[in-house]
């Protein structure tokens, strides 16, 4: 199958699958959008009441919260446990007692009360005082939850006062427990009325909207509901199962003629339910369905006779570019294809163009770049004969002076050629303490040559230090760095300290002399970068050093402290864990 044959199939194909999309991704959902647009009137009444529940049930629970914050309760209850009352019982009792009506001001709150560890009630309201009949069930659980509030099922109850008045109530009870030992010291009651539920639904103009609302436990028991005979019933058709899945969000379902919205009020084991007569939800949408269909027929012969046009218009060009690629594969990059449009199609013959520039460019940068390679190895062949050369010459020259019995010249050179053997061959960036102090006492035997027994150098380093890995060319620049800067036309002794010690998983390196000093925040500014001169550069590069291997985020580095006429001391750190070198080295 040729390009042409390829392009139109998978272009048709295509069409075809956005039309399939569009059909399943945008028309069919906003058909059912247009038969569900009542759906979302119901879910907000349902949001509505959800969180009307909520607040009204967090409501009482912190005024639960609030009881726990009197002493006077845990003292009452204590008490009357240990049945040994004190002398004030009866007075803290009747100013306990005025507290809960203070409370009781809040119209939703029908009944306090207060129980001993046995269940019995002994501080409650006096007008609102309810029958506990039907509440040891509840005081059982509440007791295993640990001080933790728990709301009962709905149960009918009566007026202590007026035991006729019978009404049903839905109770929030929690354990008391001591705050010092934490140990249940009672029981406590705040009951609602079924009336104060009841007004939710109320408000939602269920009449009108045509809707039944109920407010369920997680079995399906009826809780609220606007006909009085549904409470303490099971709705038929809802399953725990059902509300077990509206935990998260709503969840829709469908019986007989009803559907279904249920939704959790969150934080609790309670649901609410409302059913819905279908015929309210879903409409005919017959003939939006069959317009659709004939204009998707239209679309798919309308779209083949498209693909075959536009698959033809395309194609061609992209031939002419084919044809020329192949010159280009055969080596032929002056090839040029002649654009004949501002399209795709166009901007992909300039590119073209550009690559095949492009390419013949690089073909010449290639070809000069390999030429000054070669270049560079003779030169790099050239140069290394220099140091050898230089090495060579020196070792005649000690040869000579030990024929000559000049042992002082033999035994300078000796070092000098040491110390340029070190320089030249040392590749590694790691050394250890011992290589450089070796390195360090060559370089001070030199300059000995110069100051004779005026310098001294005293190094203080103990031997376990010895192995520990650090930079190479540490300590030699240091030297040089007091030698030449600070003992530069200094009359009497020169002395340099050396002290190499560990310290919080840092090597220290510190090397103190008693030269001439210098300006001490020149120098500084000099290591920080902000004054670049080449004197004293040898403490910049160690810094650059140490911060380059080891991080900017590193604590070491070098620090500098001088004192005209006094002397200069120079403080290196560095890691004294050996596997920061090693990374160093594997680089």
């Amino acid at each position: 199958m040729n390009l042409y044959k390829k392009y139109t199939v998978i272009l048709f194909a295509v069409y075809v699958v956005c039309i399939a999309a569009m059909w399943f991704f945008i028309i069919s959902p906003a058909l059912k959008t247009i038969e569900d647009q009542s759906l979302y009137t119901y879910e907000n009444m349902i949001d509505m009441s959800v969180n009307s529940y909520k607040e009204i049930f967090k409501k009482v629970e912190l005024t639960s919260y609030s009881f726990l914050a009197f002493d006077e309760l845990y003292s009452l209850l204590v008490e009357n446990n240990e049945k040994n009352l004190m002398p004030d019982y009866t007075s803290k009792l009747a100013r306990f007692r005025m507290l809960i009506s203070h409370f009781l001001v809040d119209p939703d709150i029908y009944s306090i009360a207060f129980y001993d560890l046995n269940d019995k009630a002994i501080i409650q309201t006096a007008d609102n005082q309810i029958s506990d009949n039907n509440m040891s069930y509840w005081f059982q659980r509440a007791h295993n939850m640990g001080g933790r509030p728990l709301w009962s099922g709905i149960y009918e109850s009566s007026n202590v006062q007026n035991p006729r008045q019978s009404f049903y109530v839905i109770s929030l009870i929690r354990t008391i427990n001591n705050p010092n030992t934490f140990k249940q010291v009672g029981t406590m009651r705040l009951a609602l009325t079924e009336d104060v539920l009841f007004n939710v639904i109320e408000s939602l103009n269920t009449q009108e909207n045509k809707l039944n609302v109920y407010l369920c436990d997680g079995q399906g028991m009826v809780m609220s509901a606007k006909n009085k005979t549904d409470i303490g019933k099971k709705l038929q058709y809802i399953k725990p199962e059902n509300l077990s899945r509206a935990s998260n969000e709503m969840y829709y379902d469908s019986y007989s003629d009803f559907s279904y919205i249920i939704k959790q009020v969150s934080d609790y084991d309670m649901y609410v339910v409302a059913q819905i007569d279908s015929t309210l939800l879903y409409h005919s949408s017959l003939n939006i369905s069959s317009y659709t269909v004939y204009i998707i027929i239209i679309l798919l012969v309308f779209v083949f006779t498209f693909t075959v046009f536009t698959s033809r218009f395309i194609i061609k060009p992209i031939r002419r570019l084919v044809s020329k690629m192949v010159e280009v594969k055969n080596g032929n990059l002056d090839i040029q294809v002649e654009v004949l449009s501002r399209d795709e199609v166009g901007m992909l013959a300039v590119s073209f163009n550009q690559m095949t520039r492009s390419l013949k460019t690089l073909m010449e940068n290639m070809l000069n770049a390999k030429l000054k390679e070669n270049e560079m190895k003779l030169e790099s062949l050239r140069l290394q004969i220099h140091p050898h050369f230089l090495l060579n010459t020196l070792d005649n020259i000690r040869w000579t002076a030990r024929k000559n019995g000049d042992s002082e010249v033999e035994y300078y050179i000796e070092i000098l050629s040491k110390m340029m053997h070190k320089n030249l061959y040392t590749n590694s960036p790691v050394s250890t303490i011992a290589d450089e102090l070796d390195a360090a006492m060559v370089y001070f035997k030199l300059q000995q040559k110069r100051f004779g027994n005026r310098l001294k150098y005293i190094a203080e380093v103990p031997e376990e230090l010895y192995g520990y890995r650090i930079l190479t060319f540490v300590l030699q620049p240091l030297l040089e760095n007091s030698i030449e800067h600070g003992f530069e036309n200094k009359m009497g002794e020169c002395t340099i300290y050396l002290i190499i010690e560990k310290n919080n998983g840092d090597l220290v390196i510190d090397i103190t002399d008693d030269g001439k000093g210098t300006d001490e925040q020149v120098v500084r500014s000099i290591i920080k970068g902000e004054l670049v001169t080449p004197r004293i550069s040898a403490l910049k590069n160690l810094h650059d050093r140490i911060t380059l291997c080891f991080g900017s985020e590193y604590h070491g580095g070098v620090r500098f402290y001088s004192t005209s006429g006094i002397g200069t001391r120079v403080v290196v750190t560095m890691p004294a864990d050996p596997v920061r070198y090693q990374d160093i080295i594997s680089l």
